[in-house]
């Protein structure tokens, strides 16, 4: 199993916008491994409990805590546990038929053998080569063939990051480190081969664990979203922030796992549990200060600059356009650099209805997972998929973004160190979204991004893609903002105010 830090095993089942074959480019590296409890004191300070409360063994406060971080132990009596689900505020955990634990579904974890990864990037169950870990040398003298299988995930695995499962202990990394690739080295990646149709260990669900984790966060996304419902009602715009930023945040988990939904209602006690956690979580980190950054600020009284982002198919970006060109709206599009490469003729298109595209990254990792070298190359990748999409009509990528709004110091730094090198990027961040991918009806979406935008009195929005209906929940939106007073306006405007605004030079 890896890292309780990572992740859980999820059951995914298929990855539309992974790379099919061939050179992958580079990917940074890091390393997991399992804990041995003979190598530590003997202790019996802490239980280690099964989700029906089952006491599977007594271990020391530094074996848990350890086992806590990395998710996978081996026992003084041989048995091998792995890490199962959160149960309020305590992890549970389970034993694994594998001797060093398992990975997604019912794949046994193969020390030097299998990697985790981003499915949305390299699929489950896929070979790739690694040439400079070809001929390394293992611990049983054998030299290494440099084929790795992707057969694990992590929340911190997101983008261009292999994660390397080792063996026991942090020292089994080291002939990793004698062939060269050591912590966030990066290292040439090639696919091998794709698994074809639903089959894999990584599709299997023993025990019926993964559906029942499905379910269980499919209820606290829908407690979450109830809460947020809650206090934007309440004006409590800081608890609602924090709120939006968890949902996010799982959000990506979420959808991993199949985008669960709950007829179940949340109960008080899980209710009462997160509103005691937002009581006391700081706010999220704020983009740190940099002159070419626009938000809703800017914005005058009933003014509207529509956004529109997420991971979907072409066809719904051009439906949301065609529409929008009819009623003479210009929207900016932060098209995945994952889907432009897919359509490449999707950039001309909508550049030439008036939409400016914007920079959202390639595959949508979070940021705050990624080390802040990768960051700058999925900025920098995605540039050069959106250029290659414009053809005659490429221009300067002129708005960026994080996914998800999921930013912090490191983030910001790498996005300031980023938009230096460039005369025309401006940070473009949204402050109301219009989404109805938690379910819900599309007047729920409405209603909820109704309430923040009149408490501002403007907006920056974001139309999210991976809703039911994106399109027709647009343009529902848009008739009602017009009916409302309000007026959209293009980035054009916006530069022209911010201009208006910025003390003249001196002669």
């Amino acid at each position: 199993m890896i890292k309780l830090g990572i992740f859980l095993s999820i059951l995914f089942l298929s990855a539309p916008s992974a790379i099919a074959s061939g050179s992958l480019g580079k990917f940074y590296a890091t390393f997991y491994y399992i804990l041995d409890e003979t190598q530590y004191a003997p202790g019996q300070d802490q239980e280690i409990k099964d989700v029906s409360g089952q006491v599977l063994a007594l271990v020391s406060n530094k074996f848990k805590r350890d086992l806590d971080i990395e998710g996978t132990g081996i026992l003084r009596d041989g048995r091998t546990i792995t890490f199962d689900r959160i149960m309020g505020q305590e992890v549970r955990y389970k034993i694994s038929p594998h001797h060093f634990g398992s990975g997604v579904g019912n794949c046994p974890l193969q020390p030097y053998k299998t990697i985790a990864v981003d499915p949305r990037v390299i699929r489950l169950g896929s070979k790739v080569f690694i040439s400079k870990l070809k001929g390394m040398k293992l611990p049983d003298g054998s030299l290494h063939d440099g084929v790795f299988i992707a057969e694990d995930v992590g929340s911190a695995i997101q983008g261009r990051h292999l994660d390397f499962f080792s063996m026991i202990a942090s020292s089994s990394s080291k002939p990793f480190h004698e062939a060269g690739v050591h912590t966030k080295t990066f290292v040439e990646v090639e696919l091998l081969s794709v698994p074809e149709g639903q089959t894999g260990c990584h599709l299997e669900d023993p025990g019926g664990s993964t559906a029942a984790r499905r379910s269980e966060l499919a209820l606290q996304m829908k407690a979450l979203l109830f809460l947020y419902d809650k206090y934007l009602s309440l004006n409590q715009e800081q608890v609602t922030s924090r709120i939006r930023s968890r949902l996010n945040s799982w959000r990506l988990r979420w959808e991993w796992m199949g985008s669960p939904l709950t007829s179940e209602s949340p109960t008080t006690e899980m209710l009462s549990e997160f509103e005691k956690e937002f009581g006391i979580t700081p706010p999220v980190a704020k983009m740190s200060k940099f002159s070419r950054a626009f938000d809703h600020s800017q914005l005058g009284e009933k003014e509207i600059l529509l956004t529109v982002g997420g991971l979907a198919s072409p066809d719904i970006y051009r439906s949301i356009a065609s529409y929008l060109k009819t009623s003479g709206i210009s929207a900016v599009f932060f098209v995945p650099g994952s889907v432009l490469r897919t359509d490449p003729n999707l950039g001309q298109e909508l550049v030439a209805e008036g939409h400016p595209l914007g920079n959202e990254s390639v595959f949508r990792p979070q940021y705050t997972k990624l080390i802040t070298e990768a960051i700058a190359t999925e900025l920098a990748e995605a540039d050069s998929l959106i250029s290659r999409s414009l053809g005659a009509l490429s221009q300067p990528t002129n708005f960026y973004r994080a996914p998800y709004l999921m930013i912090d110091s490191k983030v910001s730094n790498a996005f300031n160190s980023f938009l230096k090198q460039s005369s025309q990027g401006h940070l473009l961040n949204w402050n109301i979204e219009l989404f109805d991918w938690l379910g819900g009806s599309s007047s729920d979406a409405l209603t909820r991004s109704f309430k923040q935008l009149n408490q501002m009195g403007k907006g920056i929005v974001v139309v999210d893609v991976q809703g039911a209906d994106p399109a027709r929940l647009t343009q529902s939106f848009v008739a009602s903002a017009l009916s409302q007073g309000y007026r959209f306006i293009n980035t054009n405007e916006i530069f022209k105010k911010r201009s208006q605004r910025l003390p003249k030079r001196r002669q």
